[in-house]
């Protein structure tokens, strides 16, 4: 029973940069306000690596993955002596050894762990191990979140989304796809503020209200070019569409947010209206993951700078004192570098 996950947008293309908008001076100089995540490395901390295959679900009953011991945000980096550098190799690896025991090499947060799987085969006679996989640089290795009040260390990789704001981590996502994965085309802008507050309704009945006054306070601030709040997102432009999606998403009062190509194909206004967007965040203490691939911009919004080459983390630098040079230099670093965290 073995499943790729789809790689998405960073495992493809020659280079991609991945800019934490992590701004330590500005959340020490705020005010203290109700966020039990902050964006200075006190409560959470987040590892990238290079190499390897992260487990992300396993399937109900006796799979190997499951008797040997594997959990989920276990990253596998060794399978029978050999490194593993993407889920292909790793099911090749498989095929390779058969059904005999296979040692695991994997990296359990953060600390190394040898286990011994006997793969399975399935209908189609392929050995498996009973696991969804996907290449650790298509996600996250590990996010480990700390509780503040007691310090004690969670994995959030892997985690139902409801528990981890309940672990007291509020994110918020502005994916590359507008109308496909943030917002509902068809609904206007009311509808779609409801999605992020239907659960919050008292009674049977959903709540119109505050979603409403919701739509109407970014229709107004953020300018939104629509007859109503009720018009298709689908036939606005594709900047309004993206100042509703942010805007709702912010609205949220994340503690983390994250952004995928936030103005890939807008106007030049609208996209200085975004970068200001999440400026405003990143002063106001959010951690800000912002993906995108224009150097110029960059280096003007971002604080570090983790870039990537061939699916693998070419390096980490300062956004503050780095230059176009430097960073092109790591961008064509094919081979790759260490674990960052």
């Amino acid at each position: 029973m073995y499943e790729e996950i789809p790689k998405g947008p960073l495992r493809h293309g020659a280079a991609l940069v991945l800019a934490l908008l992590l701004c330590t001076t500005a959340a020490l100089a705020a005010e203290p306000v109700q966020r039990s995540l902050i964006p200075v490395g006190h409560t959470v901390g987040v590892k990238l690596f290079a190499r390897g295959v992260v487990v992300v679900k396993l399937p109900e009953g006796g799979t190997p993955a499951r008797t040997c011991g594997l959990k989920t945000g276990d990253v596998i980096v060794e399978c029978g002596g050999e490194a593993v550098t993407s889920t292909e190799q790793f099911q090749s690896l498989l095929q390779k050894n058969g059904t005999d025991a296979t040692a695991l090499e994997i990296k359990r947060q953060g600390s190394p762990l040898t286990l011994s799987v006997e793969p399975e085969r399935n209908e189609q006679g392929v050995c498996c191990i009973g696991a969804w996989i996907r290449d650790s640089m298509a996600g996250i290795g590990t996010v480990t979140y700390y509780d503040p009040k007691d310090g004690k260390a969670k994995n959030l990789v892997g985690m139902d989304p409801m528990d981890i704001r309940k672990s007291g981590v509020a994110m918020s996502f502005v994916p590359e796809d507008r109308l496909g994965m943030g917002l509902v085309g068809s609904m206007g802008m009311t509808g779609n503020m409801m999605l992020r507050s239907w659960r919050k309704g008292a009674s049977i009945f959903l709540d119109r209200k505050n979603p409403e006054a919701l739509a109407q306070r970014i229709w107004q601030e953020l300018e939104v070019v629509t007859p109503s709040t009720n018009f298709p997102v689908r036939r606005m432009s594709g900047g309004n569409v993206q100042k509703v999606l942010v805007g709702r998403e912010i609205a949220q009062q994340p503690s983390v947010l994250m952004t995928a190509y936030a103005v890939r194909g807008l106007d030049i206004n609208t996209s200085y209206t975004i970068y200001n967007l999440l400026t405003e965040q990143k002063m106001k203490g959010v951690a800000v993951v912002y993906v995108g691939e224009d150097l110029d911009v960059l280096l003007e919004l971002c604080d570090r700078i983790v870039v990537l080459c061939g699916g693998q983390v070419s390096g980490v630098v300062d956004g503050r004192k780095t230059n176009k040079l430097e960073v092109g230099a790591l961008m064509t670093r094919v081979e790759g570098g260490k674990a960052d965290e």
